[in-house]
């Protein structure tokens, strides 16, 4: 923003010429000063000269002449000539000029002009214009807005920007502007031509937005082609994964692109996956992920204790605990122990014919057995035995180990 340093003046000159005639000619001629002032830099000055013919005798070709300056620019005077004045009427001269931006502050300049005549009425007359030169008025003269023109299509968007442009050539940002839009920027929303306004200190510049009709977008159904759906035009949608899948909503058609799906992967999703049953239950992706292990044991005999846990596997709940681990091959060890671990004890103890007794009773038979984890000989050596050894028979009928001892 620029300060307005003072406003143009303009000076008209009333040069009067009453009652001038051939025979006052003599007395009438001198000089004439007019006094005025311009701003430096100013343009289109101008000073009226008025003739009045105040004698009885038409003038004619009443002519002007000014001279040059070094601080008049663009001198000109018009008309160049007046082809007559009749008696007790007048005529007009203007003097236009410019003045130089160069023009030093406070100083007078002096530019003369002459008037004659071709017949009759007016002598020659000289005179002289004195010009003060005052500071040069810097006033706001344009605003444009850039870009001056700009094409977009519809949905694009454009900021614009403001400068101001003063009389002395500078220019200045515009600050504080005030848009037609309501700010800088514009969105177009339909096609047509249209018009940004900023105005800055009184002054406005605009910019043009040309908006092209755009051809209809289709939306299609599938990366195939399938079927083309119009603006505003929906379709059915699925989404979902485990026990979510073929889960249903709807999209629309807008600018060529689905958007809006109002379906919903989530809905009827489970609060965890933790049920071991290989689904989805809460829809997120893996299956049965929130299932809980938890510790196990088992086995019987050597196997007693035995340890593992309870896994889901596949949907099935599996207790990783073997209830063989650290079984013996088999349980033959008379031990009153389950060493196979299948719950039996000592099943496998293999029993075998044994025999005893001597005398009478050699030759008795029995067998060796496991009981309650003992080996135990069934065989009787006193089986068959007399009551004593009394029959002198040498045989030991008492089965004692001695002969006839009774």
């Amino acid at each position: 923003m620029k300060e307005n340093i003072g406003k143009y003046v303009v000076i008209v000159l009333l040069l009067v010429c009453a009652g001038w005639n051939t025979s006052q000619a003599a007395e009438n001629r001198g000089r004439t000063s007019i006094a005025r002032s311009a701003k430096a830099g100013s343009v289109d000055n101008q000073v009226n000269i008025h003739i009045n013919n105040g004698s009885q005798k038409t003038v004619k070709g009443v002519k002007a002449a000014i001279s040059e300056s070094p601080v008049f620019l663009s001198l000109r005077i018009e008309p160049g000539e007046i082809d007559t004045i009749a008696p007790d009427s007048s005529g007009d001269f203007t003097v236009h000029f410019n003045v130089s931006k160069d023009a030093p502050e406070g100083e007078t300049h002096r530019v003369g002009f002459s008037l004659s005549t071709e017949v009759g009425g007016l002598a020659d007359t000289e005179a002289e214009m004195l010009l003060t030169i005052e500071p040069a008025e810097i006033s706001l003269v344009l605003v444009t807005v850039s870009p001056a023109s700009v094409d977009l299509k519809i949905g694009e968007s454009q900021s614009f920007t403001v400068t101001a442009i003063y009389s002395d050539g500078s220019t200045g940002d515009a600050e504080g502007a005030q848009w037609s839009t309501g700010s800088n920027s514009f969105t177009a929303t339909e096609a047509g031509t249209f018009t940004i306004t900023a105005t800055y200190e009184g002054v406005s510049g605009a910019a043009t937005i040309n908006v092209a009709e755009q051809p209809p977008v289709y939306c299609q159904d599938g990366d195939s082609g399938g079927r083309a759906y119009r603006e505003g035009e929906t379709r059915v949608t699925t989404c979902g994964v485990g026990a979510c899948a073929g889960n249903r909503g709807r999209e629309i058609c807008s600018a060529g692109v689905w958007v809006g799906d109002t379906c919903d992967p989530f809905a009827g999703a489970a609060a965890d996956d933790s049920l071991c049953n290989f689904v989805d239950d809460d829809c997120d992706g893996p299956v049965d992920e929130d299932y809980v292990v938890t510790g196990t044991t088992c086995g019987v005999g050597a196997c007693s204790g035995n340890t593992g846990q309870m896994e889901c596997q596949n949907g099935n709940e599996v207790n990783t605990c073997d209830p063989l681990a650290r079984a013996a091959a088999d349980d033959s060890l008379c031990n009153f122990v389950d060493d196979d671990c299948d719950g039996a004890v000592d099943e496998d103890y293999v029993v075998t014919g044994t025999t005893c007794g001597v005398g009478a009773c050699s030759g008795n038979v029995g067998q060796k057995e496991c009981q309650n984890g003992r080996e135990v000989d069934t065989c009787d050596r006193y089986a068959g035995a007399a009551v004593n050894d009394s029959t002198c028979d040498n045989n030991d009928d008492d089965c004692d180990g001695i002969l006839n001892e009774d």
